[in-house]
């Protein structure tokens, strides 16, 4: 006896297009997972420099409030220095081959 599969190319084909879609929507969410965790860290005062936390569409995170490197420094007294840099490397996913804070300035 032999089996022919017919139309099973179009299958795999819709099913590797599932399976990238998946992964890009758990990609977005663990995104979301570490901006959550960068704003429940960052020192609040007015609210600002927690508001500030953004996914670019390139997949970085940033937060372009002017002062957010000084609070980064230890210029409050609620949140460590360097608590972006610990925040992130609470999560065991991200594993920095370098810099992993940037100051981009204005």
């Amino acid at each position: 006896m032999s089996v022919k599969a017919i139309g099973i190319e179009s299958t795999i084909s819709k099913m590797n297009k599932q399976i990238k879609e998946e992964a890009k929507v758990k990609g977005k969410t663990f995104l979301e997972q570490v901006v959550d965790r960068l704003e429940a860290n960052t020192p609040v005062d007015t609210g600002h420099a927690r508001a500030g936390w953004q996914v670019t569409p390139e997949g970085n995170i940033r937060n372009v409030v002017p002062y957010m490197s000084a609070l980064n420094e230890g210029h409050s007294k609620q949140a460590p220095p360097r608590f972006v840099e610990e925040t992130l490397l609470s999560f065991p996913q991200i594993r920095p081959n370098g810099v992993i804070v940037n100051d981009i300035g204005d």
